[in-house]
C-alpha cells in the first residue's frame, strides 16, 4: 500500500492542534507518517505534543512563514501521496481511503480534493468550497465550468463504502479558471508526491499564496479532481488574534499577500504568452482586481503614492471602474500634499 505522508504546518495553535492529530490517527487508512513542522511557536506546542513524539516527527525551526513550514515538510516527506492538514481543522475519519482509492483507479489525475464545512465553538456554520470568495466574486460554477466532467464515485470504485454510493466526483483541467483566486481547500487534498516534486524549487518564492501557487502549477500540468462530500472540517470564527490562521488573515499581512497574487498571476498567465493571448481580457480584468485591492489597501494606511499607482495599474487593467477615478483623484492630491509638507 502506498504511504500518506501528512504534514501539518503549525504556529502558536497548542488549543488546536491535538484535534488536528487526533482526526488523522483515527483515518481508516494506513499507512501514514505524520510531519508537524513548528513554525517558531511561541506558546506550548512542544509540550501539548510531546506525547505524541513516537507517533509524528516533530520539526522545529524559527519563524519563517506558512510556505517555507510547508516547504520544509515536503522535504522530509517519504510517502508517494502527500497531504496537507492545517494545524486547527479536522477531517473526517473516511477522508484519506476514498481519496487514495480514486487516486489508484485514475492514474492521470494529480490531486484529489474534498468539499468541507466550516465550523466554530458554536457548532457547524454554513459554508462549503462553493462559496469561497473567488465563486461569489466571479460567479463561477464548480460543477459544469470549472469542472467539466462528473459521474457518480461508485462508477470508479465499485466496492466503495454506502456512505459514497450517492456521492459524484468531478474533475478535468482548471489552470484557466485558477486564474480568478483560490479554488481548492489546502486541509482537503491529497497530491501525488510526484507533482509537487516537479515544481518544489519554484514553491520557495511563495509565502503567503504557497498552496494558491501549488494547486495552479500542477493544475497547467494535470487534471485535478474532486469529491462532492464534505470529509474536512475548517476552523472558522477564532476569537483570538494570533496563531497561524492572522499570517494570512491580519491587516498587516494583506499587502504582502495582494503583492505575491500580483507576482504570480503574472509568473503563471501573463509570461505564459499562449495563454495570455487567448484570455487577455480575462486576465487584464484580473490584473485590474488585483491592483484595485492593492491601491484601496495602501490607501488605508496612508501610502496615497503607491496606493495612487496601483489605481492607476487598476484603470489601465480595466477601465470602466467608475469610483477608481474617484479615488485615483484623491490619492493624486493627498499624495502631493504629503510631499509639500515633507
Amino acid at each position: 500500500m502506498q504511504k500518506v505522508s501528512v504534514i501539518i504546518p503549525t504556529f502558536n495553535r497548542s488549543n488546536f492542534i491535538i484535534e488536528a492529530l487526533e482526526s488523522i490517527f483515527i483515518q481508516e487508512y494506513f499507512p501514514l507518517e505524520i510531519i508537524i513542522v513548528d513554525d517558531g511557536s511561541t506558546d506550548d506546542t512542544k509540550k501539548v505534543l510531546k506525547p505524541y513524539l513516537d507517533r509524528i516527527q516533530y520539526i522545529y525551526q524559527e519563524n519563517k512563514g506558512l510556505g517555507p513550514a510547508r516547504n520544509r515538510g515536503i522535504e522530509k516527506a517519504t510517502g508517494e501521496y502527500i497531504a496537507f492538514l492545517d494545524s486547527d481543522d479536522r477531517w473526517k475519519p473516511n477522508k484519506l481511503k476514498v481519496q487514495v482509492d480514486l487516486l489508484n483507479v485514475k492514474p492521470n489525475i494529480a490531486v484529489v480534493c474534498t468539499d468541507f464545512v466550516n465550523f466554530s465553538e458554536d457548532g457547524i456554520i454554513f459554508g462549503g468550497q462553493r462559496n469561497w470568495e473567488a465563486y461569489r466574486r466571479y460567479h463561477l460554477s464548480l460543477e459544469g465550468q470549472v469542472f467539466k466532467h462528473k459521474a457518480k464515485l461508485s462508477e470508479f470504485i465499485p466496492n466503495i463504502q454506502s456512505d459514497f454510493k450517492d456521492t459524484f466526483v468531478l474533475w478535468g483541467n482548471i489552470f484557466e479558471y485558477y486564474l480568478w483566486g483560490p479554488l481548492l481547500f489546502i486541509s482537503t487534498a491529497l497530491f501525488r508526491k510526484k507533482c509537487i516534486e516537479k515544481i518544489y524549487d519554484e514553491l520557495f518564492d511563495y509565502n503567503y499564496t504557497h498552496d494558491f501557487y501549488m494547486f495552479a502549477r500542477i493544475a497547467q500540468k494535470y487534471p485535478i479532481a474532486f469529491i462532492d462530500k464534505s470529509l474536512v472540517e475548517k476552523r472558522s470564527r477564532i476569537k483570538e488574534k494570533h496563531g497561524q490562521a492572522a499570517q494570512l488573515t491580519s491587516e498587516k499581512h494583506q499587502i504582502p499577500l495582494k503583492l505575491e497574487y500580483l507576482q504570480l498571476t503574472v509568473n503563471l498567465w501573463v509570461k505564459n504568452k499562449t495563454f495570455y493571448k487567448t484570455h487577455k481580457k480575462a486576465v487584464n480584468y484580473r490584473l485590474g482586481g488585483i491592483h484595485s485591492d492593492l491601491a484601496y489597501k495602501y490607501r488605508k494606511i496612508g501610502n496615497y503614492k503607491k496606493a495612487f499607482k496601483h489605481f492607476q495599474k487598476s484603470i489601465s487593467y480595466h477601465s470602466f471602474q467608475k469610483r477608481t477615478y474617484f479615488y485615483l483623484m484623491e490619492t493624486a492630491i493627498r499624495s502631493l500634499i504629503n510631499e509639500l509638507l515633507h
